[in-house]
């Protein structure tokens, strides 16, 4: 409950919001909206796949108990950060070309691996708390 109201929904304001601004307002979606669609994808995954690396990274750090395991993960988690960087260059590239629609594709591809990311995190220590990444929670 907690990834669908605070990840998905409130973090995703800043994607979504100006779409249902536009409608409110003209009753259609404007053509700067759309343009804006894959930064505005690209600032959301961003923030959520880090959050997500250093939470993992923290963990796989403190709990150097079995080392080649981690220095795997350490290897995919630098392999995926690669890949992903690939494909927010590929969205800059297509949005210098005006091809807008392909940027969409590949921000929203990076998007999904962003909240992927976030989920196996999660999964793979579910009792961090949710600001561990930060330090631990403001009280």
């Amino acid at each position: 409950m907690h990834f669908l109201i605070t990840v998905v929904f409130l973090s995703s304001l800043g994607v979504w919001l100006p779409f249902a601004i536009d409608k409110a307002k003209v009753d259609s979606i404007a053509y700067e909206t759309w343009i804006d669609l894959p930064t505005n994808l690209i600032t959301y995954g961003v923030a959520i796949m880090m959050v997500s690396y250093v939470d993992r990274l923290l963990f796989l750090i403190n709990n150097t108990t079995k080392y080649k395991r981690n220095g795997i993960e350490f290897l995919i988690l630098l392999i995926i950060i690669i890949a992903t960087g690939f494909l927010i260059f590929i969205a800059y590239v297509d949005l210098k070309f005006g091809r807008i629609l392909s940027a969409i594709k590949a921000t929203s591809l990076f998007t999904l691996i962003a909240l992927a990311t976030w989920i196996y995190v999660k999964a793979k220590n579910p009792r961090a708390g949710n600001f561990s990444s930060i330090g631990g929670p403001m009280s």
